[in-house]
């Protein structure tokens, strides 16, 4: 399974505001004051995600399905803007 950037930047910090160009660590612009995650926690938390039998960022537990709801269609939106971004990028290339 892909893991996107802001996949785990969220999972880190679930109230963070960040922009990701073309999926690259190297190429996330914290927004709003949020504050920096470390490469090596984001990288740690992917490969965390990746290994997860079942991704609790999908149903973590105890929380109800309008929370869960709520967070992912934060995440929906940030890897949309992302994608949008990229394609823009490729049109003005």
């Amino acid at each position: 399974m892909a893991i996107f950037i802001t996949e785990a930047i969220l999972q880190i910090n679930p109230d963070a505001d960040v922009r990701v160009a073309n999926n690259n660590i190297d190429q996330i612009e914290w927004l709003n004051g949020t504050p920096e995650i470390s490469k090596a926690d984001i990288q740690a938390k992917i490969i965390e995600m990746e290994n997860s039998p079942k991704p609790e960022w999908l149903e973590p537990e105890g929380e109800s399905e309008w929370a869960i709801l709520e967070k992912n269609l934060k995440l929906v939106r940030i890897i949309c803007w992302t994608h949008l971004q990229q394609v823009l990028q490729q049109v003005i290339v």
